[in-house]
């Protein structure tokens, strides 16, 4: 199943700032051990606002998280948290707990993800911190979802991450779109078929809105899962040339496991279709 959990940070600089631009040129390059080192000489030496540390120390963790030193991040992660409980900062101690959470995702200890994403939930619900809540709903239900069991709850989270989407003004972005994929996704897996349609119909509508090709691609794919349930054969078969037609034209280098992905599962609802 192609999860999405929703990792990246909504913090930043300021665009118009030295730190910004600096931050800005490290992302834009290979995670390295180098960009940790700079990174970290910037949380040293300069006079920094509460928010540009707090994108600067975030943008360590994902360096540490891109290089795959999990360990290292983890303890890193866990000195900061005791350093903003210590100044009583809530919002970074919020954000710590929920990139924990994140690294525990790819550990993989799904279970202790799961832990810290709701430690960053309860600080979060208390100040209403909403964007970290968004992101802490989607991958609660997500890992319910990836789990196959406790579906009423993966639903839960999912339609929680769907309000706090309209209280973060996120209608339409991929991010957004994501909630109601994975939600469709839960229907189709509950059996709830005509829901689950419904939810994708209108998340196909809104990815050929925001011309998003990869995403598009994704939600054909799992839609044609469900009309095979439905034993709407004929459509699927005609909804999977039209992916494979699709991804033929793109040239995105991301796309290349997708297609793998999308090859077998045509060949899945072609052996169905011609079993009945």
């Amino acid at each position: 199943m192609l999860l999405f959990l929703l990792l990246l940070s909504q913090f930043l600089p300021a665009q118009d700032s030295t730190i910004y631009r600096k931050v800005a040129g490290i992302k834009k390059s290979a995670p390295s051990i180098k960009n940790i080192a700079e990174l970290k000489q910037i949380l040293s030496n300069a006079v920094l606002t509460d928010a540009d540390k707090l994108s600067v120390q975030v943008s360590v963790i994902n360096q540490y998280q891109a290089l795959q030193l999990w360990d290292t991040c983890l303890n890193y992660c866990q000195a900061l948290v005791a350093l903003a409980h210590k100044q009583h900062n809530e919002l970074a101690e919020a954000t710590f707990y929920k990139h924990i959470g994140n690294t525990y995702y790819f550990v993989p200890n799904r279970d202790k993800a799961a832990e810290y994403w709701i430690k960053c939930m309860e600080i979060s619900e208390a100040k209403n911190f909403t964007v970290l809540l968004e992101q802490c709903y989607h991958n609660i239900g997500a890992t319910y979802l990836e789990k196959g069991e406790d579906f009423d709850l993966a639903e839960k989270y999912f339609n929680k991450a769907i309000r706090m989407g309209i209280i973060n003004q996120s209608h339409k972005t991929p991010d957004n779109i994501q909630h109601y994929r994975l939600l469709a996704t839960t229907y189709e897996r509950t059996n709830q078929l005509d829901k689950a349609e419904k939810v994708y119909q209108d998340v196909i509508k809104d990815c050929e809105a925001i011309k998003d090709s990869a995403l598009l691609t994704e939600s054909l794919m799992f839609y044609s899962q469900v009309l095979t349930k439905q034993n709407k054969f004929k459509e699927a078969l005609d909804l999977c040339l039209l992916i494979e037609k699709r991804t033929n034209i793109l040239v995105d280098e991301n796309l290349k496991f997708e297609s793998l992905i999308i090859y077998y599962w045509f060949t899945y609802v072609y052996n169905s279709f011609n079993d009945k």
